[in-house]
Order: structure tokens, then C-alpha cells, then sequence
């Protein structure tokens, strides 16, 4: 191991071998060591006969030898284990290094015999994606399920229980309900294996998908917009039965924006009224509806609309400043509307109303304009052909 010969060895002091002058000096102390543990356990750097230097782990204890007391000493080369263990440290080191600029999780997730879940590892990315660190998840995973949606757990519990029948990789999407961010959009794929324990650890990558989400709900909505606009647009080539263009109009629009009721409503001298309307039948309001005049300088969304010839949302009708109330319209509590203008000048409006309180947003406001466009161009088809403003009555 040292490269000498025993009998070069024999009469030498310990010093040839050490590459660094013993920590514990003195002989006296050094005994005193060893009686005080039994067995001295340590380990050094020796010096071979050729020079090349190795590391040893070294036990000494004391022992007697007749009446004198002598020291036995053990001594393993173990320069091999630790350059694996420094070359495992630096792997580890690299993985880690990597692991926290990968835009995801790396992790691994244990399901124990008794049905319980740790992440025995997970990349620091973990505190982005999920709101958790590392630690909160090591020994119980329970917090992290508990924060999956309600609507999507079965679906992930049923993903995990088929990949553990068939030990096919495990796939999800689902929405996580995150600390900070609210609620966002994970997808996770692993692949299973059976421990000897009977428990199944799944290595694989976790990742946000939000952005993805958003991009496909955006593309889809455009897809449904641009289909209910073309719709409307071919019954407006076809049709001389502009009450029934303005009913598809309505009905468009709900494809696109969601609501309770809808109605649109003409101006007829310093008066909105209403001409179509849809969504009061259930609450046998149909024929009320019908009925209502509103005057447009009085009326605080019409006259804004009419003013700005913009949309107009209304988070709140209970709290809107000069909202017109009536029984039949008492039920609903967010409005959204558009102008419905002719070469600049106002001649309509085209309203949705919800049963929910702040449901519209700005972009709702932008789809519903692409209708209050179409009715336009249906009041402008019958100027054309010499009808002058379409008749309801």
C-alpha cells in the first residue's frame, strides 16, 4: 500500500509516512487520545515510497503486548472512494447548477405502501412553479395535492393510479391554486418505478403552462369570434328581415361574450328603445322589456356611450351612479354596451347585462363593438335599399 517493505519499514518512525506533521503533537497526548476513545478514528494523507501522495483511513487502539503497552494501528488506502465521492459531490454540484435554470421541476415523488407522498427531491425551481420550498415537501406531499383544484384532482388522481397499474409514465394538466400568483396552469410528466419496499417513485418534470393556457384560450376565442362574425355577416347578405339579423346578432354576440340577458335599442328622437331583447323569457320579463324607453341624456351608460361613441363597462349596477332601474331589469348587476353608429352619428345601442357583479372586462367591451358594427351595417343595408330606419313595430 505504501510501497515499502516490511523490513524497511520495522524500526522507522510513523513520520516517514505522514505527509503533514501529526495534529496531536507529542506522544503522551496521543496515547491520552486513544485511551480517552477506545479506538482513534481518523483519516490522513500518507506519503508513498514514490512519492505519490494517498488517503487513508486509519484506527488505532491501544493493546498490551506481555507488560508493555503498545499501539496497533490499522490503515485502509481509501484514495479510490474518495475521488468517487468528490466526482459524485461535482455531479451533484453540476445537477443542481442545471436543475435551477431549467424553467420547471425536476423532482422525484414517492408513494408509500400506506398511501401516503413525499418529493424526496425537487429543484429549487419548486418555490416558482408551486409556492413551495423544498423542505415544506420532503417528508408530505399532502399540502402540495391540497392546492390542486377541486375540479381537476380526481383527473390527477386518476392519472397517478392508472400509471401505477400499468407503469407507463405518469401525465397531467391541471389548474394549482398558487399563494402568490392565484391560480395557474401545471403539467407534469414522470416515469414510475417500483421500489423494494413496495413504494413507487416517479422521477419527471413539472412545469407552469399559464402562458400556454392563455395563448390557446386567446386563439380559441378569436377562432369563435371570427365564426360568429362571418355567420352574422352571411344571414345579413341573405335576409331582407332585419329583426331577425339583429336576434342572430344577439345570439352571436352570447357565442362571444358571455351573458344573462342582452337587448338592443334604437334612439328615436331623445329616446333609447328597446327593439330586441333576449334572456328575459326566464324570469317571464319578455314582454316587460319590450316596453322600456330610456332618455338617453338621462340615462348615465347611454349618454356616455353616446358622447365618446366607445363601450361602456359597468362593474356594478346597484352602484353606478344614475343607473335606471326597473323590475325588470332589477335582477342583473354588471352591463357592458356598444354605439351603434352610422358615418359617426349614434343610432343605438347594442347592451349585455349579467347576474354576476363586476363579470365584464375591457376585452369583452372590444367583441361586443364587432356587433354594434354588424348592426350598423344591417340600419345602413336598409337606407340603401330606400326603407330609411328599420321598423319594429
Amino acid at each position: 500500500m505504501n510501497g515499502y517493505y516490511r523490513e524497511e519499514l520495522i524500526g522507522q518512525p510513523i513520520e516517514i509516512l505522514n505527509l503533514v506533521p501529526p495534529q496531536i503533537q507529542g506522544r503522551g497526548d496521543y496515547l491520552e487520545s486513544i485511551r480517552r476513545a477506545g479506538v482513534l478514528h481518523f483519516e490522513e494523507f500518507h506519503k508513498r515510497k514514490d512519492g505519490t501522495v494517498i488517503t487513508v483511513d486509519i484506527s488505532t487502539s491501544l493493546i498490551r503486548v506481555g507488560n508493555r503497552e503498545v499501539i496497533l494501528g490499522i490503515d485502509r488506502d481509501i484514495t479510490e472512494r474518495k475521488r468517487a465521492e468528490n466526482e459524485l459531490r461535482l455531479e451533484k454540484e453540476r445537477f443542481e447548477s442545471i436543475a435551477a435554470t431549467v424553467p420547471g421541476i425536476i423532482c422525484s415523488l414517492r408513494l408509500r405502501p400506506d398511501g401516503s407522498m413525499s418529493m424526496p427531491f425537487a429543484s429549487p425551481m419548486i418555490q416558482d412553479v408551486y409556492g413551495f420550498s423544498p423542505q415544506d415537501v420532503q417528508d408530505d406531499a399532502a399540502p402540495l395535492f391540497a392546492q390542486i383544484h377541486p375540479g381537476d384532482l380526481p383527473d390527477v388522481y386518476a392519472a397517478v393510479n392508472k400509471s401505477i397499474e400499468t407503469m407507463l409514465p405518469w401525465h397531467s394538466e391541471f389548474r394549482f391554486r398558487h399563494p402568490v400568483k392565484g391560480e395557474v396552469w401545471i403539467e407534469g410528466q414522470a416515469t414510475p418505478l417500483r421500489e423494494s419496499d413496495g413504494s413507487i417513485i416517479w422521477h419527471g418534470f413539472i412545469y407552469d403552462i399559464s402562458e400556454r393556457k392563455r395563448a390557446e384560450a386567446a386563439e380559441h376565442e378569436q377562432r369563435v369570434l371570427a365564426e360568429a362574425l362571418r355567420d352574422t355577416a352571411e344571414m345579413l347578405n341573405s335576409t331582407l328581415d332585419y329583426g331577425a339579423v339583429l336576434d342572430h346578432i344577439l345570439s352571436a354576440a352570447g357565442r362571444v361574450v358571455p351573458h344573462s340577458a342582452g337587448s338592443i335599442l334604437l334612439i328615436e328622437e331623445e329616446s333609447a328603445r328597446v327593439v330586441r331583447s333576449h334572456g328575459y323569457g326566464k324570469h317571464n320579463l319578455g314582454t316587460e322589456i319590450m316596453g322600456i324607453r330610456l332618455a338617453v341624456h338621462k340615462t348615465a351608460n347611454l349618454r356616455q356611450m353616446l358622447k365618446t361613441r366607445q363601450p361602456e363597462v359597468i362593474n356594478n349596477t346597484y352602484s353606478y351612479p344614475g343607473w335606471q332601474r326597473f323590475p325588470a331589469t332589477d335582477w342583473l348587476r354588471s352591463s357592458v354596451g356598444a354605439p351603434i353608429s352610422i358615418q359617426g352619428e349614434v343610432i343605438g345601442f347594442i347592451c349585455l347585462d349579467s347576474e354576476q357583479p363586476e363579470f365584464f372586462t375591457p376585452r369583452h367591451a372590444e367583441r361586443l363593438e364587432a356587433f354594434a358594427n354588424q348592426a350598423a351595417l344591417a340600419q345602413g343595408k336598409a337606407q340603401v335599399i330606400g326603407r330609411g330606419r328599420l321598423s319594429f313595430d
